[in-house]
Formats: C-alpha cells, structure tokens, sequence
C-alpha cells in the first residue's frame, strides 16, 4: 500500500486479505501515411503531397492481487494485464 497507493478494491479469501488494485484505460494512436504523386501541366512535371491520418485505439488494463496473511505478511502476488497499464504500478515499484 505505501508503494502502489490505496488499493480499489480489498477481499478475503481462505483466510488471506486480498488487495486488488485495477487500472484500465484507453490509447489512441495517430498514424501520418504521406503520400507523393507526378503530375504534368504541359510539360512541366508538378509534384502532389498529401498526408492521410489512420487511428488505432488500444484498450489497456492491469489487475494486482496482492495475498496477506493475518500477520500482515505477503504470501503471493499476482498480475494480469499489460505493460503499458501496468507501467504505472511497475514505476512505482523500482
């Protein structure tokens, strides 16, 4: 809790305190694809930029479970997700 901050969630399991944590949230990407085309006015060649936009969205999440016995001590712990959810409980940790 001192590293990761306030869990969002908290549970007990077969006698163990669980502490969860969850991050989940959305990236969007911009990709410029420019294109370059030749083209003449009479003899003159003329050169034509143009630059299209695609997007992409990524979903991104991260789930931490944290197992504690009754004496406070760590007796597992878990991950799901990726990294770039889960960056922001890996930074807090080093």
């Amino acid at each position: 809790v001192e590293k990761l901050g306030d869990p969002n969630d908290q549970t007990e399991i077969m006698g163990k305190t669980v502490y969860i944590w969850t991050n989940d949230k959305t990236h969007v990407s911009i990709t410029p694809t420019t294109t370059t085309s030749t083209g003449y006015v009479g003899a003159d060649s003329v050169y034509i930029s143009s630059t299209d936009y695609s997007t992409s969205v990524y979903n991104l999440s991260c789930t931490i479970r944290i197992f504690v016995d009754h004496n406070g001590i760590i007796q597992n712990a878990e991950y799901n997700g990726n990294n770039g959810a889960c960056y922001t409980y890996s930074n807090k940790l080093k």
